[in-house]
């Protein structure tokens, strides 16, 4: 009889492989951020969450509405605190000391997004929780409280129904944008240990019963299972990080390669295992040798551009562009 020490998640293989010049699009919880900046070390053209992380579905919703519409920002949507100015549907790094820059920081994103989105192959959301903070004022969700008073908001867990129907109309949204892209669902592994061991619980079983039920409905939807990766593959507190929450660098490693097996082409995966050095060549500091600075960026670049010759990787690539970019930057180029 053999024995098994741990019980390995079972992924459904994918319908799509993405080849190196095929964009992807991710939105959603900061778990999301860690996946997305693997690939952007794979100098893969990536877009990850445009108005920084959210949570929850509501919020992604209306963020994705507003890309594929292209909305700009309105002055109801701002909010003052703390004499900055914030936009309740984005995340507090698009925050500025005035509306027009806050105005000027979304539309930009936006516009940048909208591009994104519609050469996509892949849009990737990760739902945190179904736990809502709907603003008492005005009734609206909102992605980010911005450390307003707790009393301003109401706290609301969002049914499976009330997410399925969201969805429903989110995704004939995105198809009629773009008909050729894939969707891939998540649920981040990040306990949110406010909501109370069982909230979250509650919270997290709401979020996978909603995704279970948009797969049986659009053909367009997958799911990655990186919460159960986490919670019974890896199922030990070696992998979270000092705070016990989050998972730690190794653990997020281990399910970006699962998600690298099952959707990157196997083209795609030599592309970024050379292209990560590039990256990491990026982060090499000039020690003070500047002769032999010169020669080794120079080496660098390059390399560069033979991987971008090899793999015939497009202009558009912002990602890729970048790092020449920067590479040229330190030749003088």
């Amino acid at each position: 009889m053999s024995i098994t020490f741990r019980t390995e998640a079972e992924i459904v293989p994918s319908k799509v492989k993405l080849e190196v010049n095929d964009t992807i699009v991710l939105i959603g919880s900061c778990f999301v951020e860690g996946v997305g900046q693997r690939l952007e070390e794979g100098l893969l053209p990536v877009m990850c969450n445009p108005y920084g992380t959210v949570y929850n579905p509501l919020a992604i919703s209306k963020q994705i509405e507003r890309i594929i519409h292209r909305q700009s920002c309105s002055d109801d949507e701002l909010i003052s605190e703390s004499g900055r100015w914030h936009s309740k549907y984005a995340h507090s790094r698009l925050s500025a000391n005035t509306q027009d820059e806050v105005k000027a920081n979304i539309s930009q994103v936006t516009e940048q997004a909208a591009r994104a989105l519609a050469n996509a192959k892949c849009l990737v959301i990760t739902f945190g929780t179904a736990w809502i903070y709907r603003l008492i004022a005005t009734g609206e969700v909102v992605a980010n409280c911005h450390r307003l008073p707790a009393n301003q908001f109401q706290r609301e867990l969002l049914s499976v129904d009330d997410i399925v129907r969201q969805y429903d109309e989110t995704i004939k949204t995105i198809q009629q944008y773009n008909n050729s892209i894939r969707i891939l669902f998540t649920v981040s592994p990040i306990r949110h240990l406010k909501e109370t061991l069982h909230g979250n619980q509650i919270s997290k079983a709401t979020l996978l019963l909603a995704i279970d039920k948009l797969m049986t409905q659009h053909t367009c939807v997958e799911y990655f299972p990186s919460y159960e990766i986490l919670l019974d593959d890896l199922r030990d507190y070696r992998f979270y990080a000092d705070d016990m929450v989050h998972p730690s660098n190794v653990a997020v490693d281990y399910i970006y390669d699962l998600f690298a097996q099952n959707y990157l082409s196997s083209t795609t995966i030599s592309f970024v295992n050379e292209a990560k050095k590039i990256s990491q060549s990026l982060n090499h500091r000039n020690l003070g040798d500047e002769v032999a600075y010169q020669r080794f960026i120079a080496t660098v670049y390059e390399r560069a551009l033979a991987i971008k010759k090899k793999y015939n990787i497009a202009d558009d690539n912002h990602v890729f562009a970048m790092a020449v970019h920067k590479l040229e930057h330190h030749l003088n180029i």
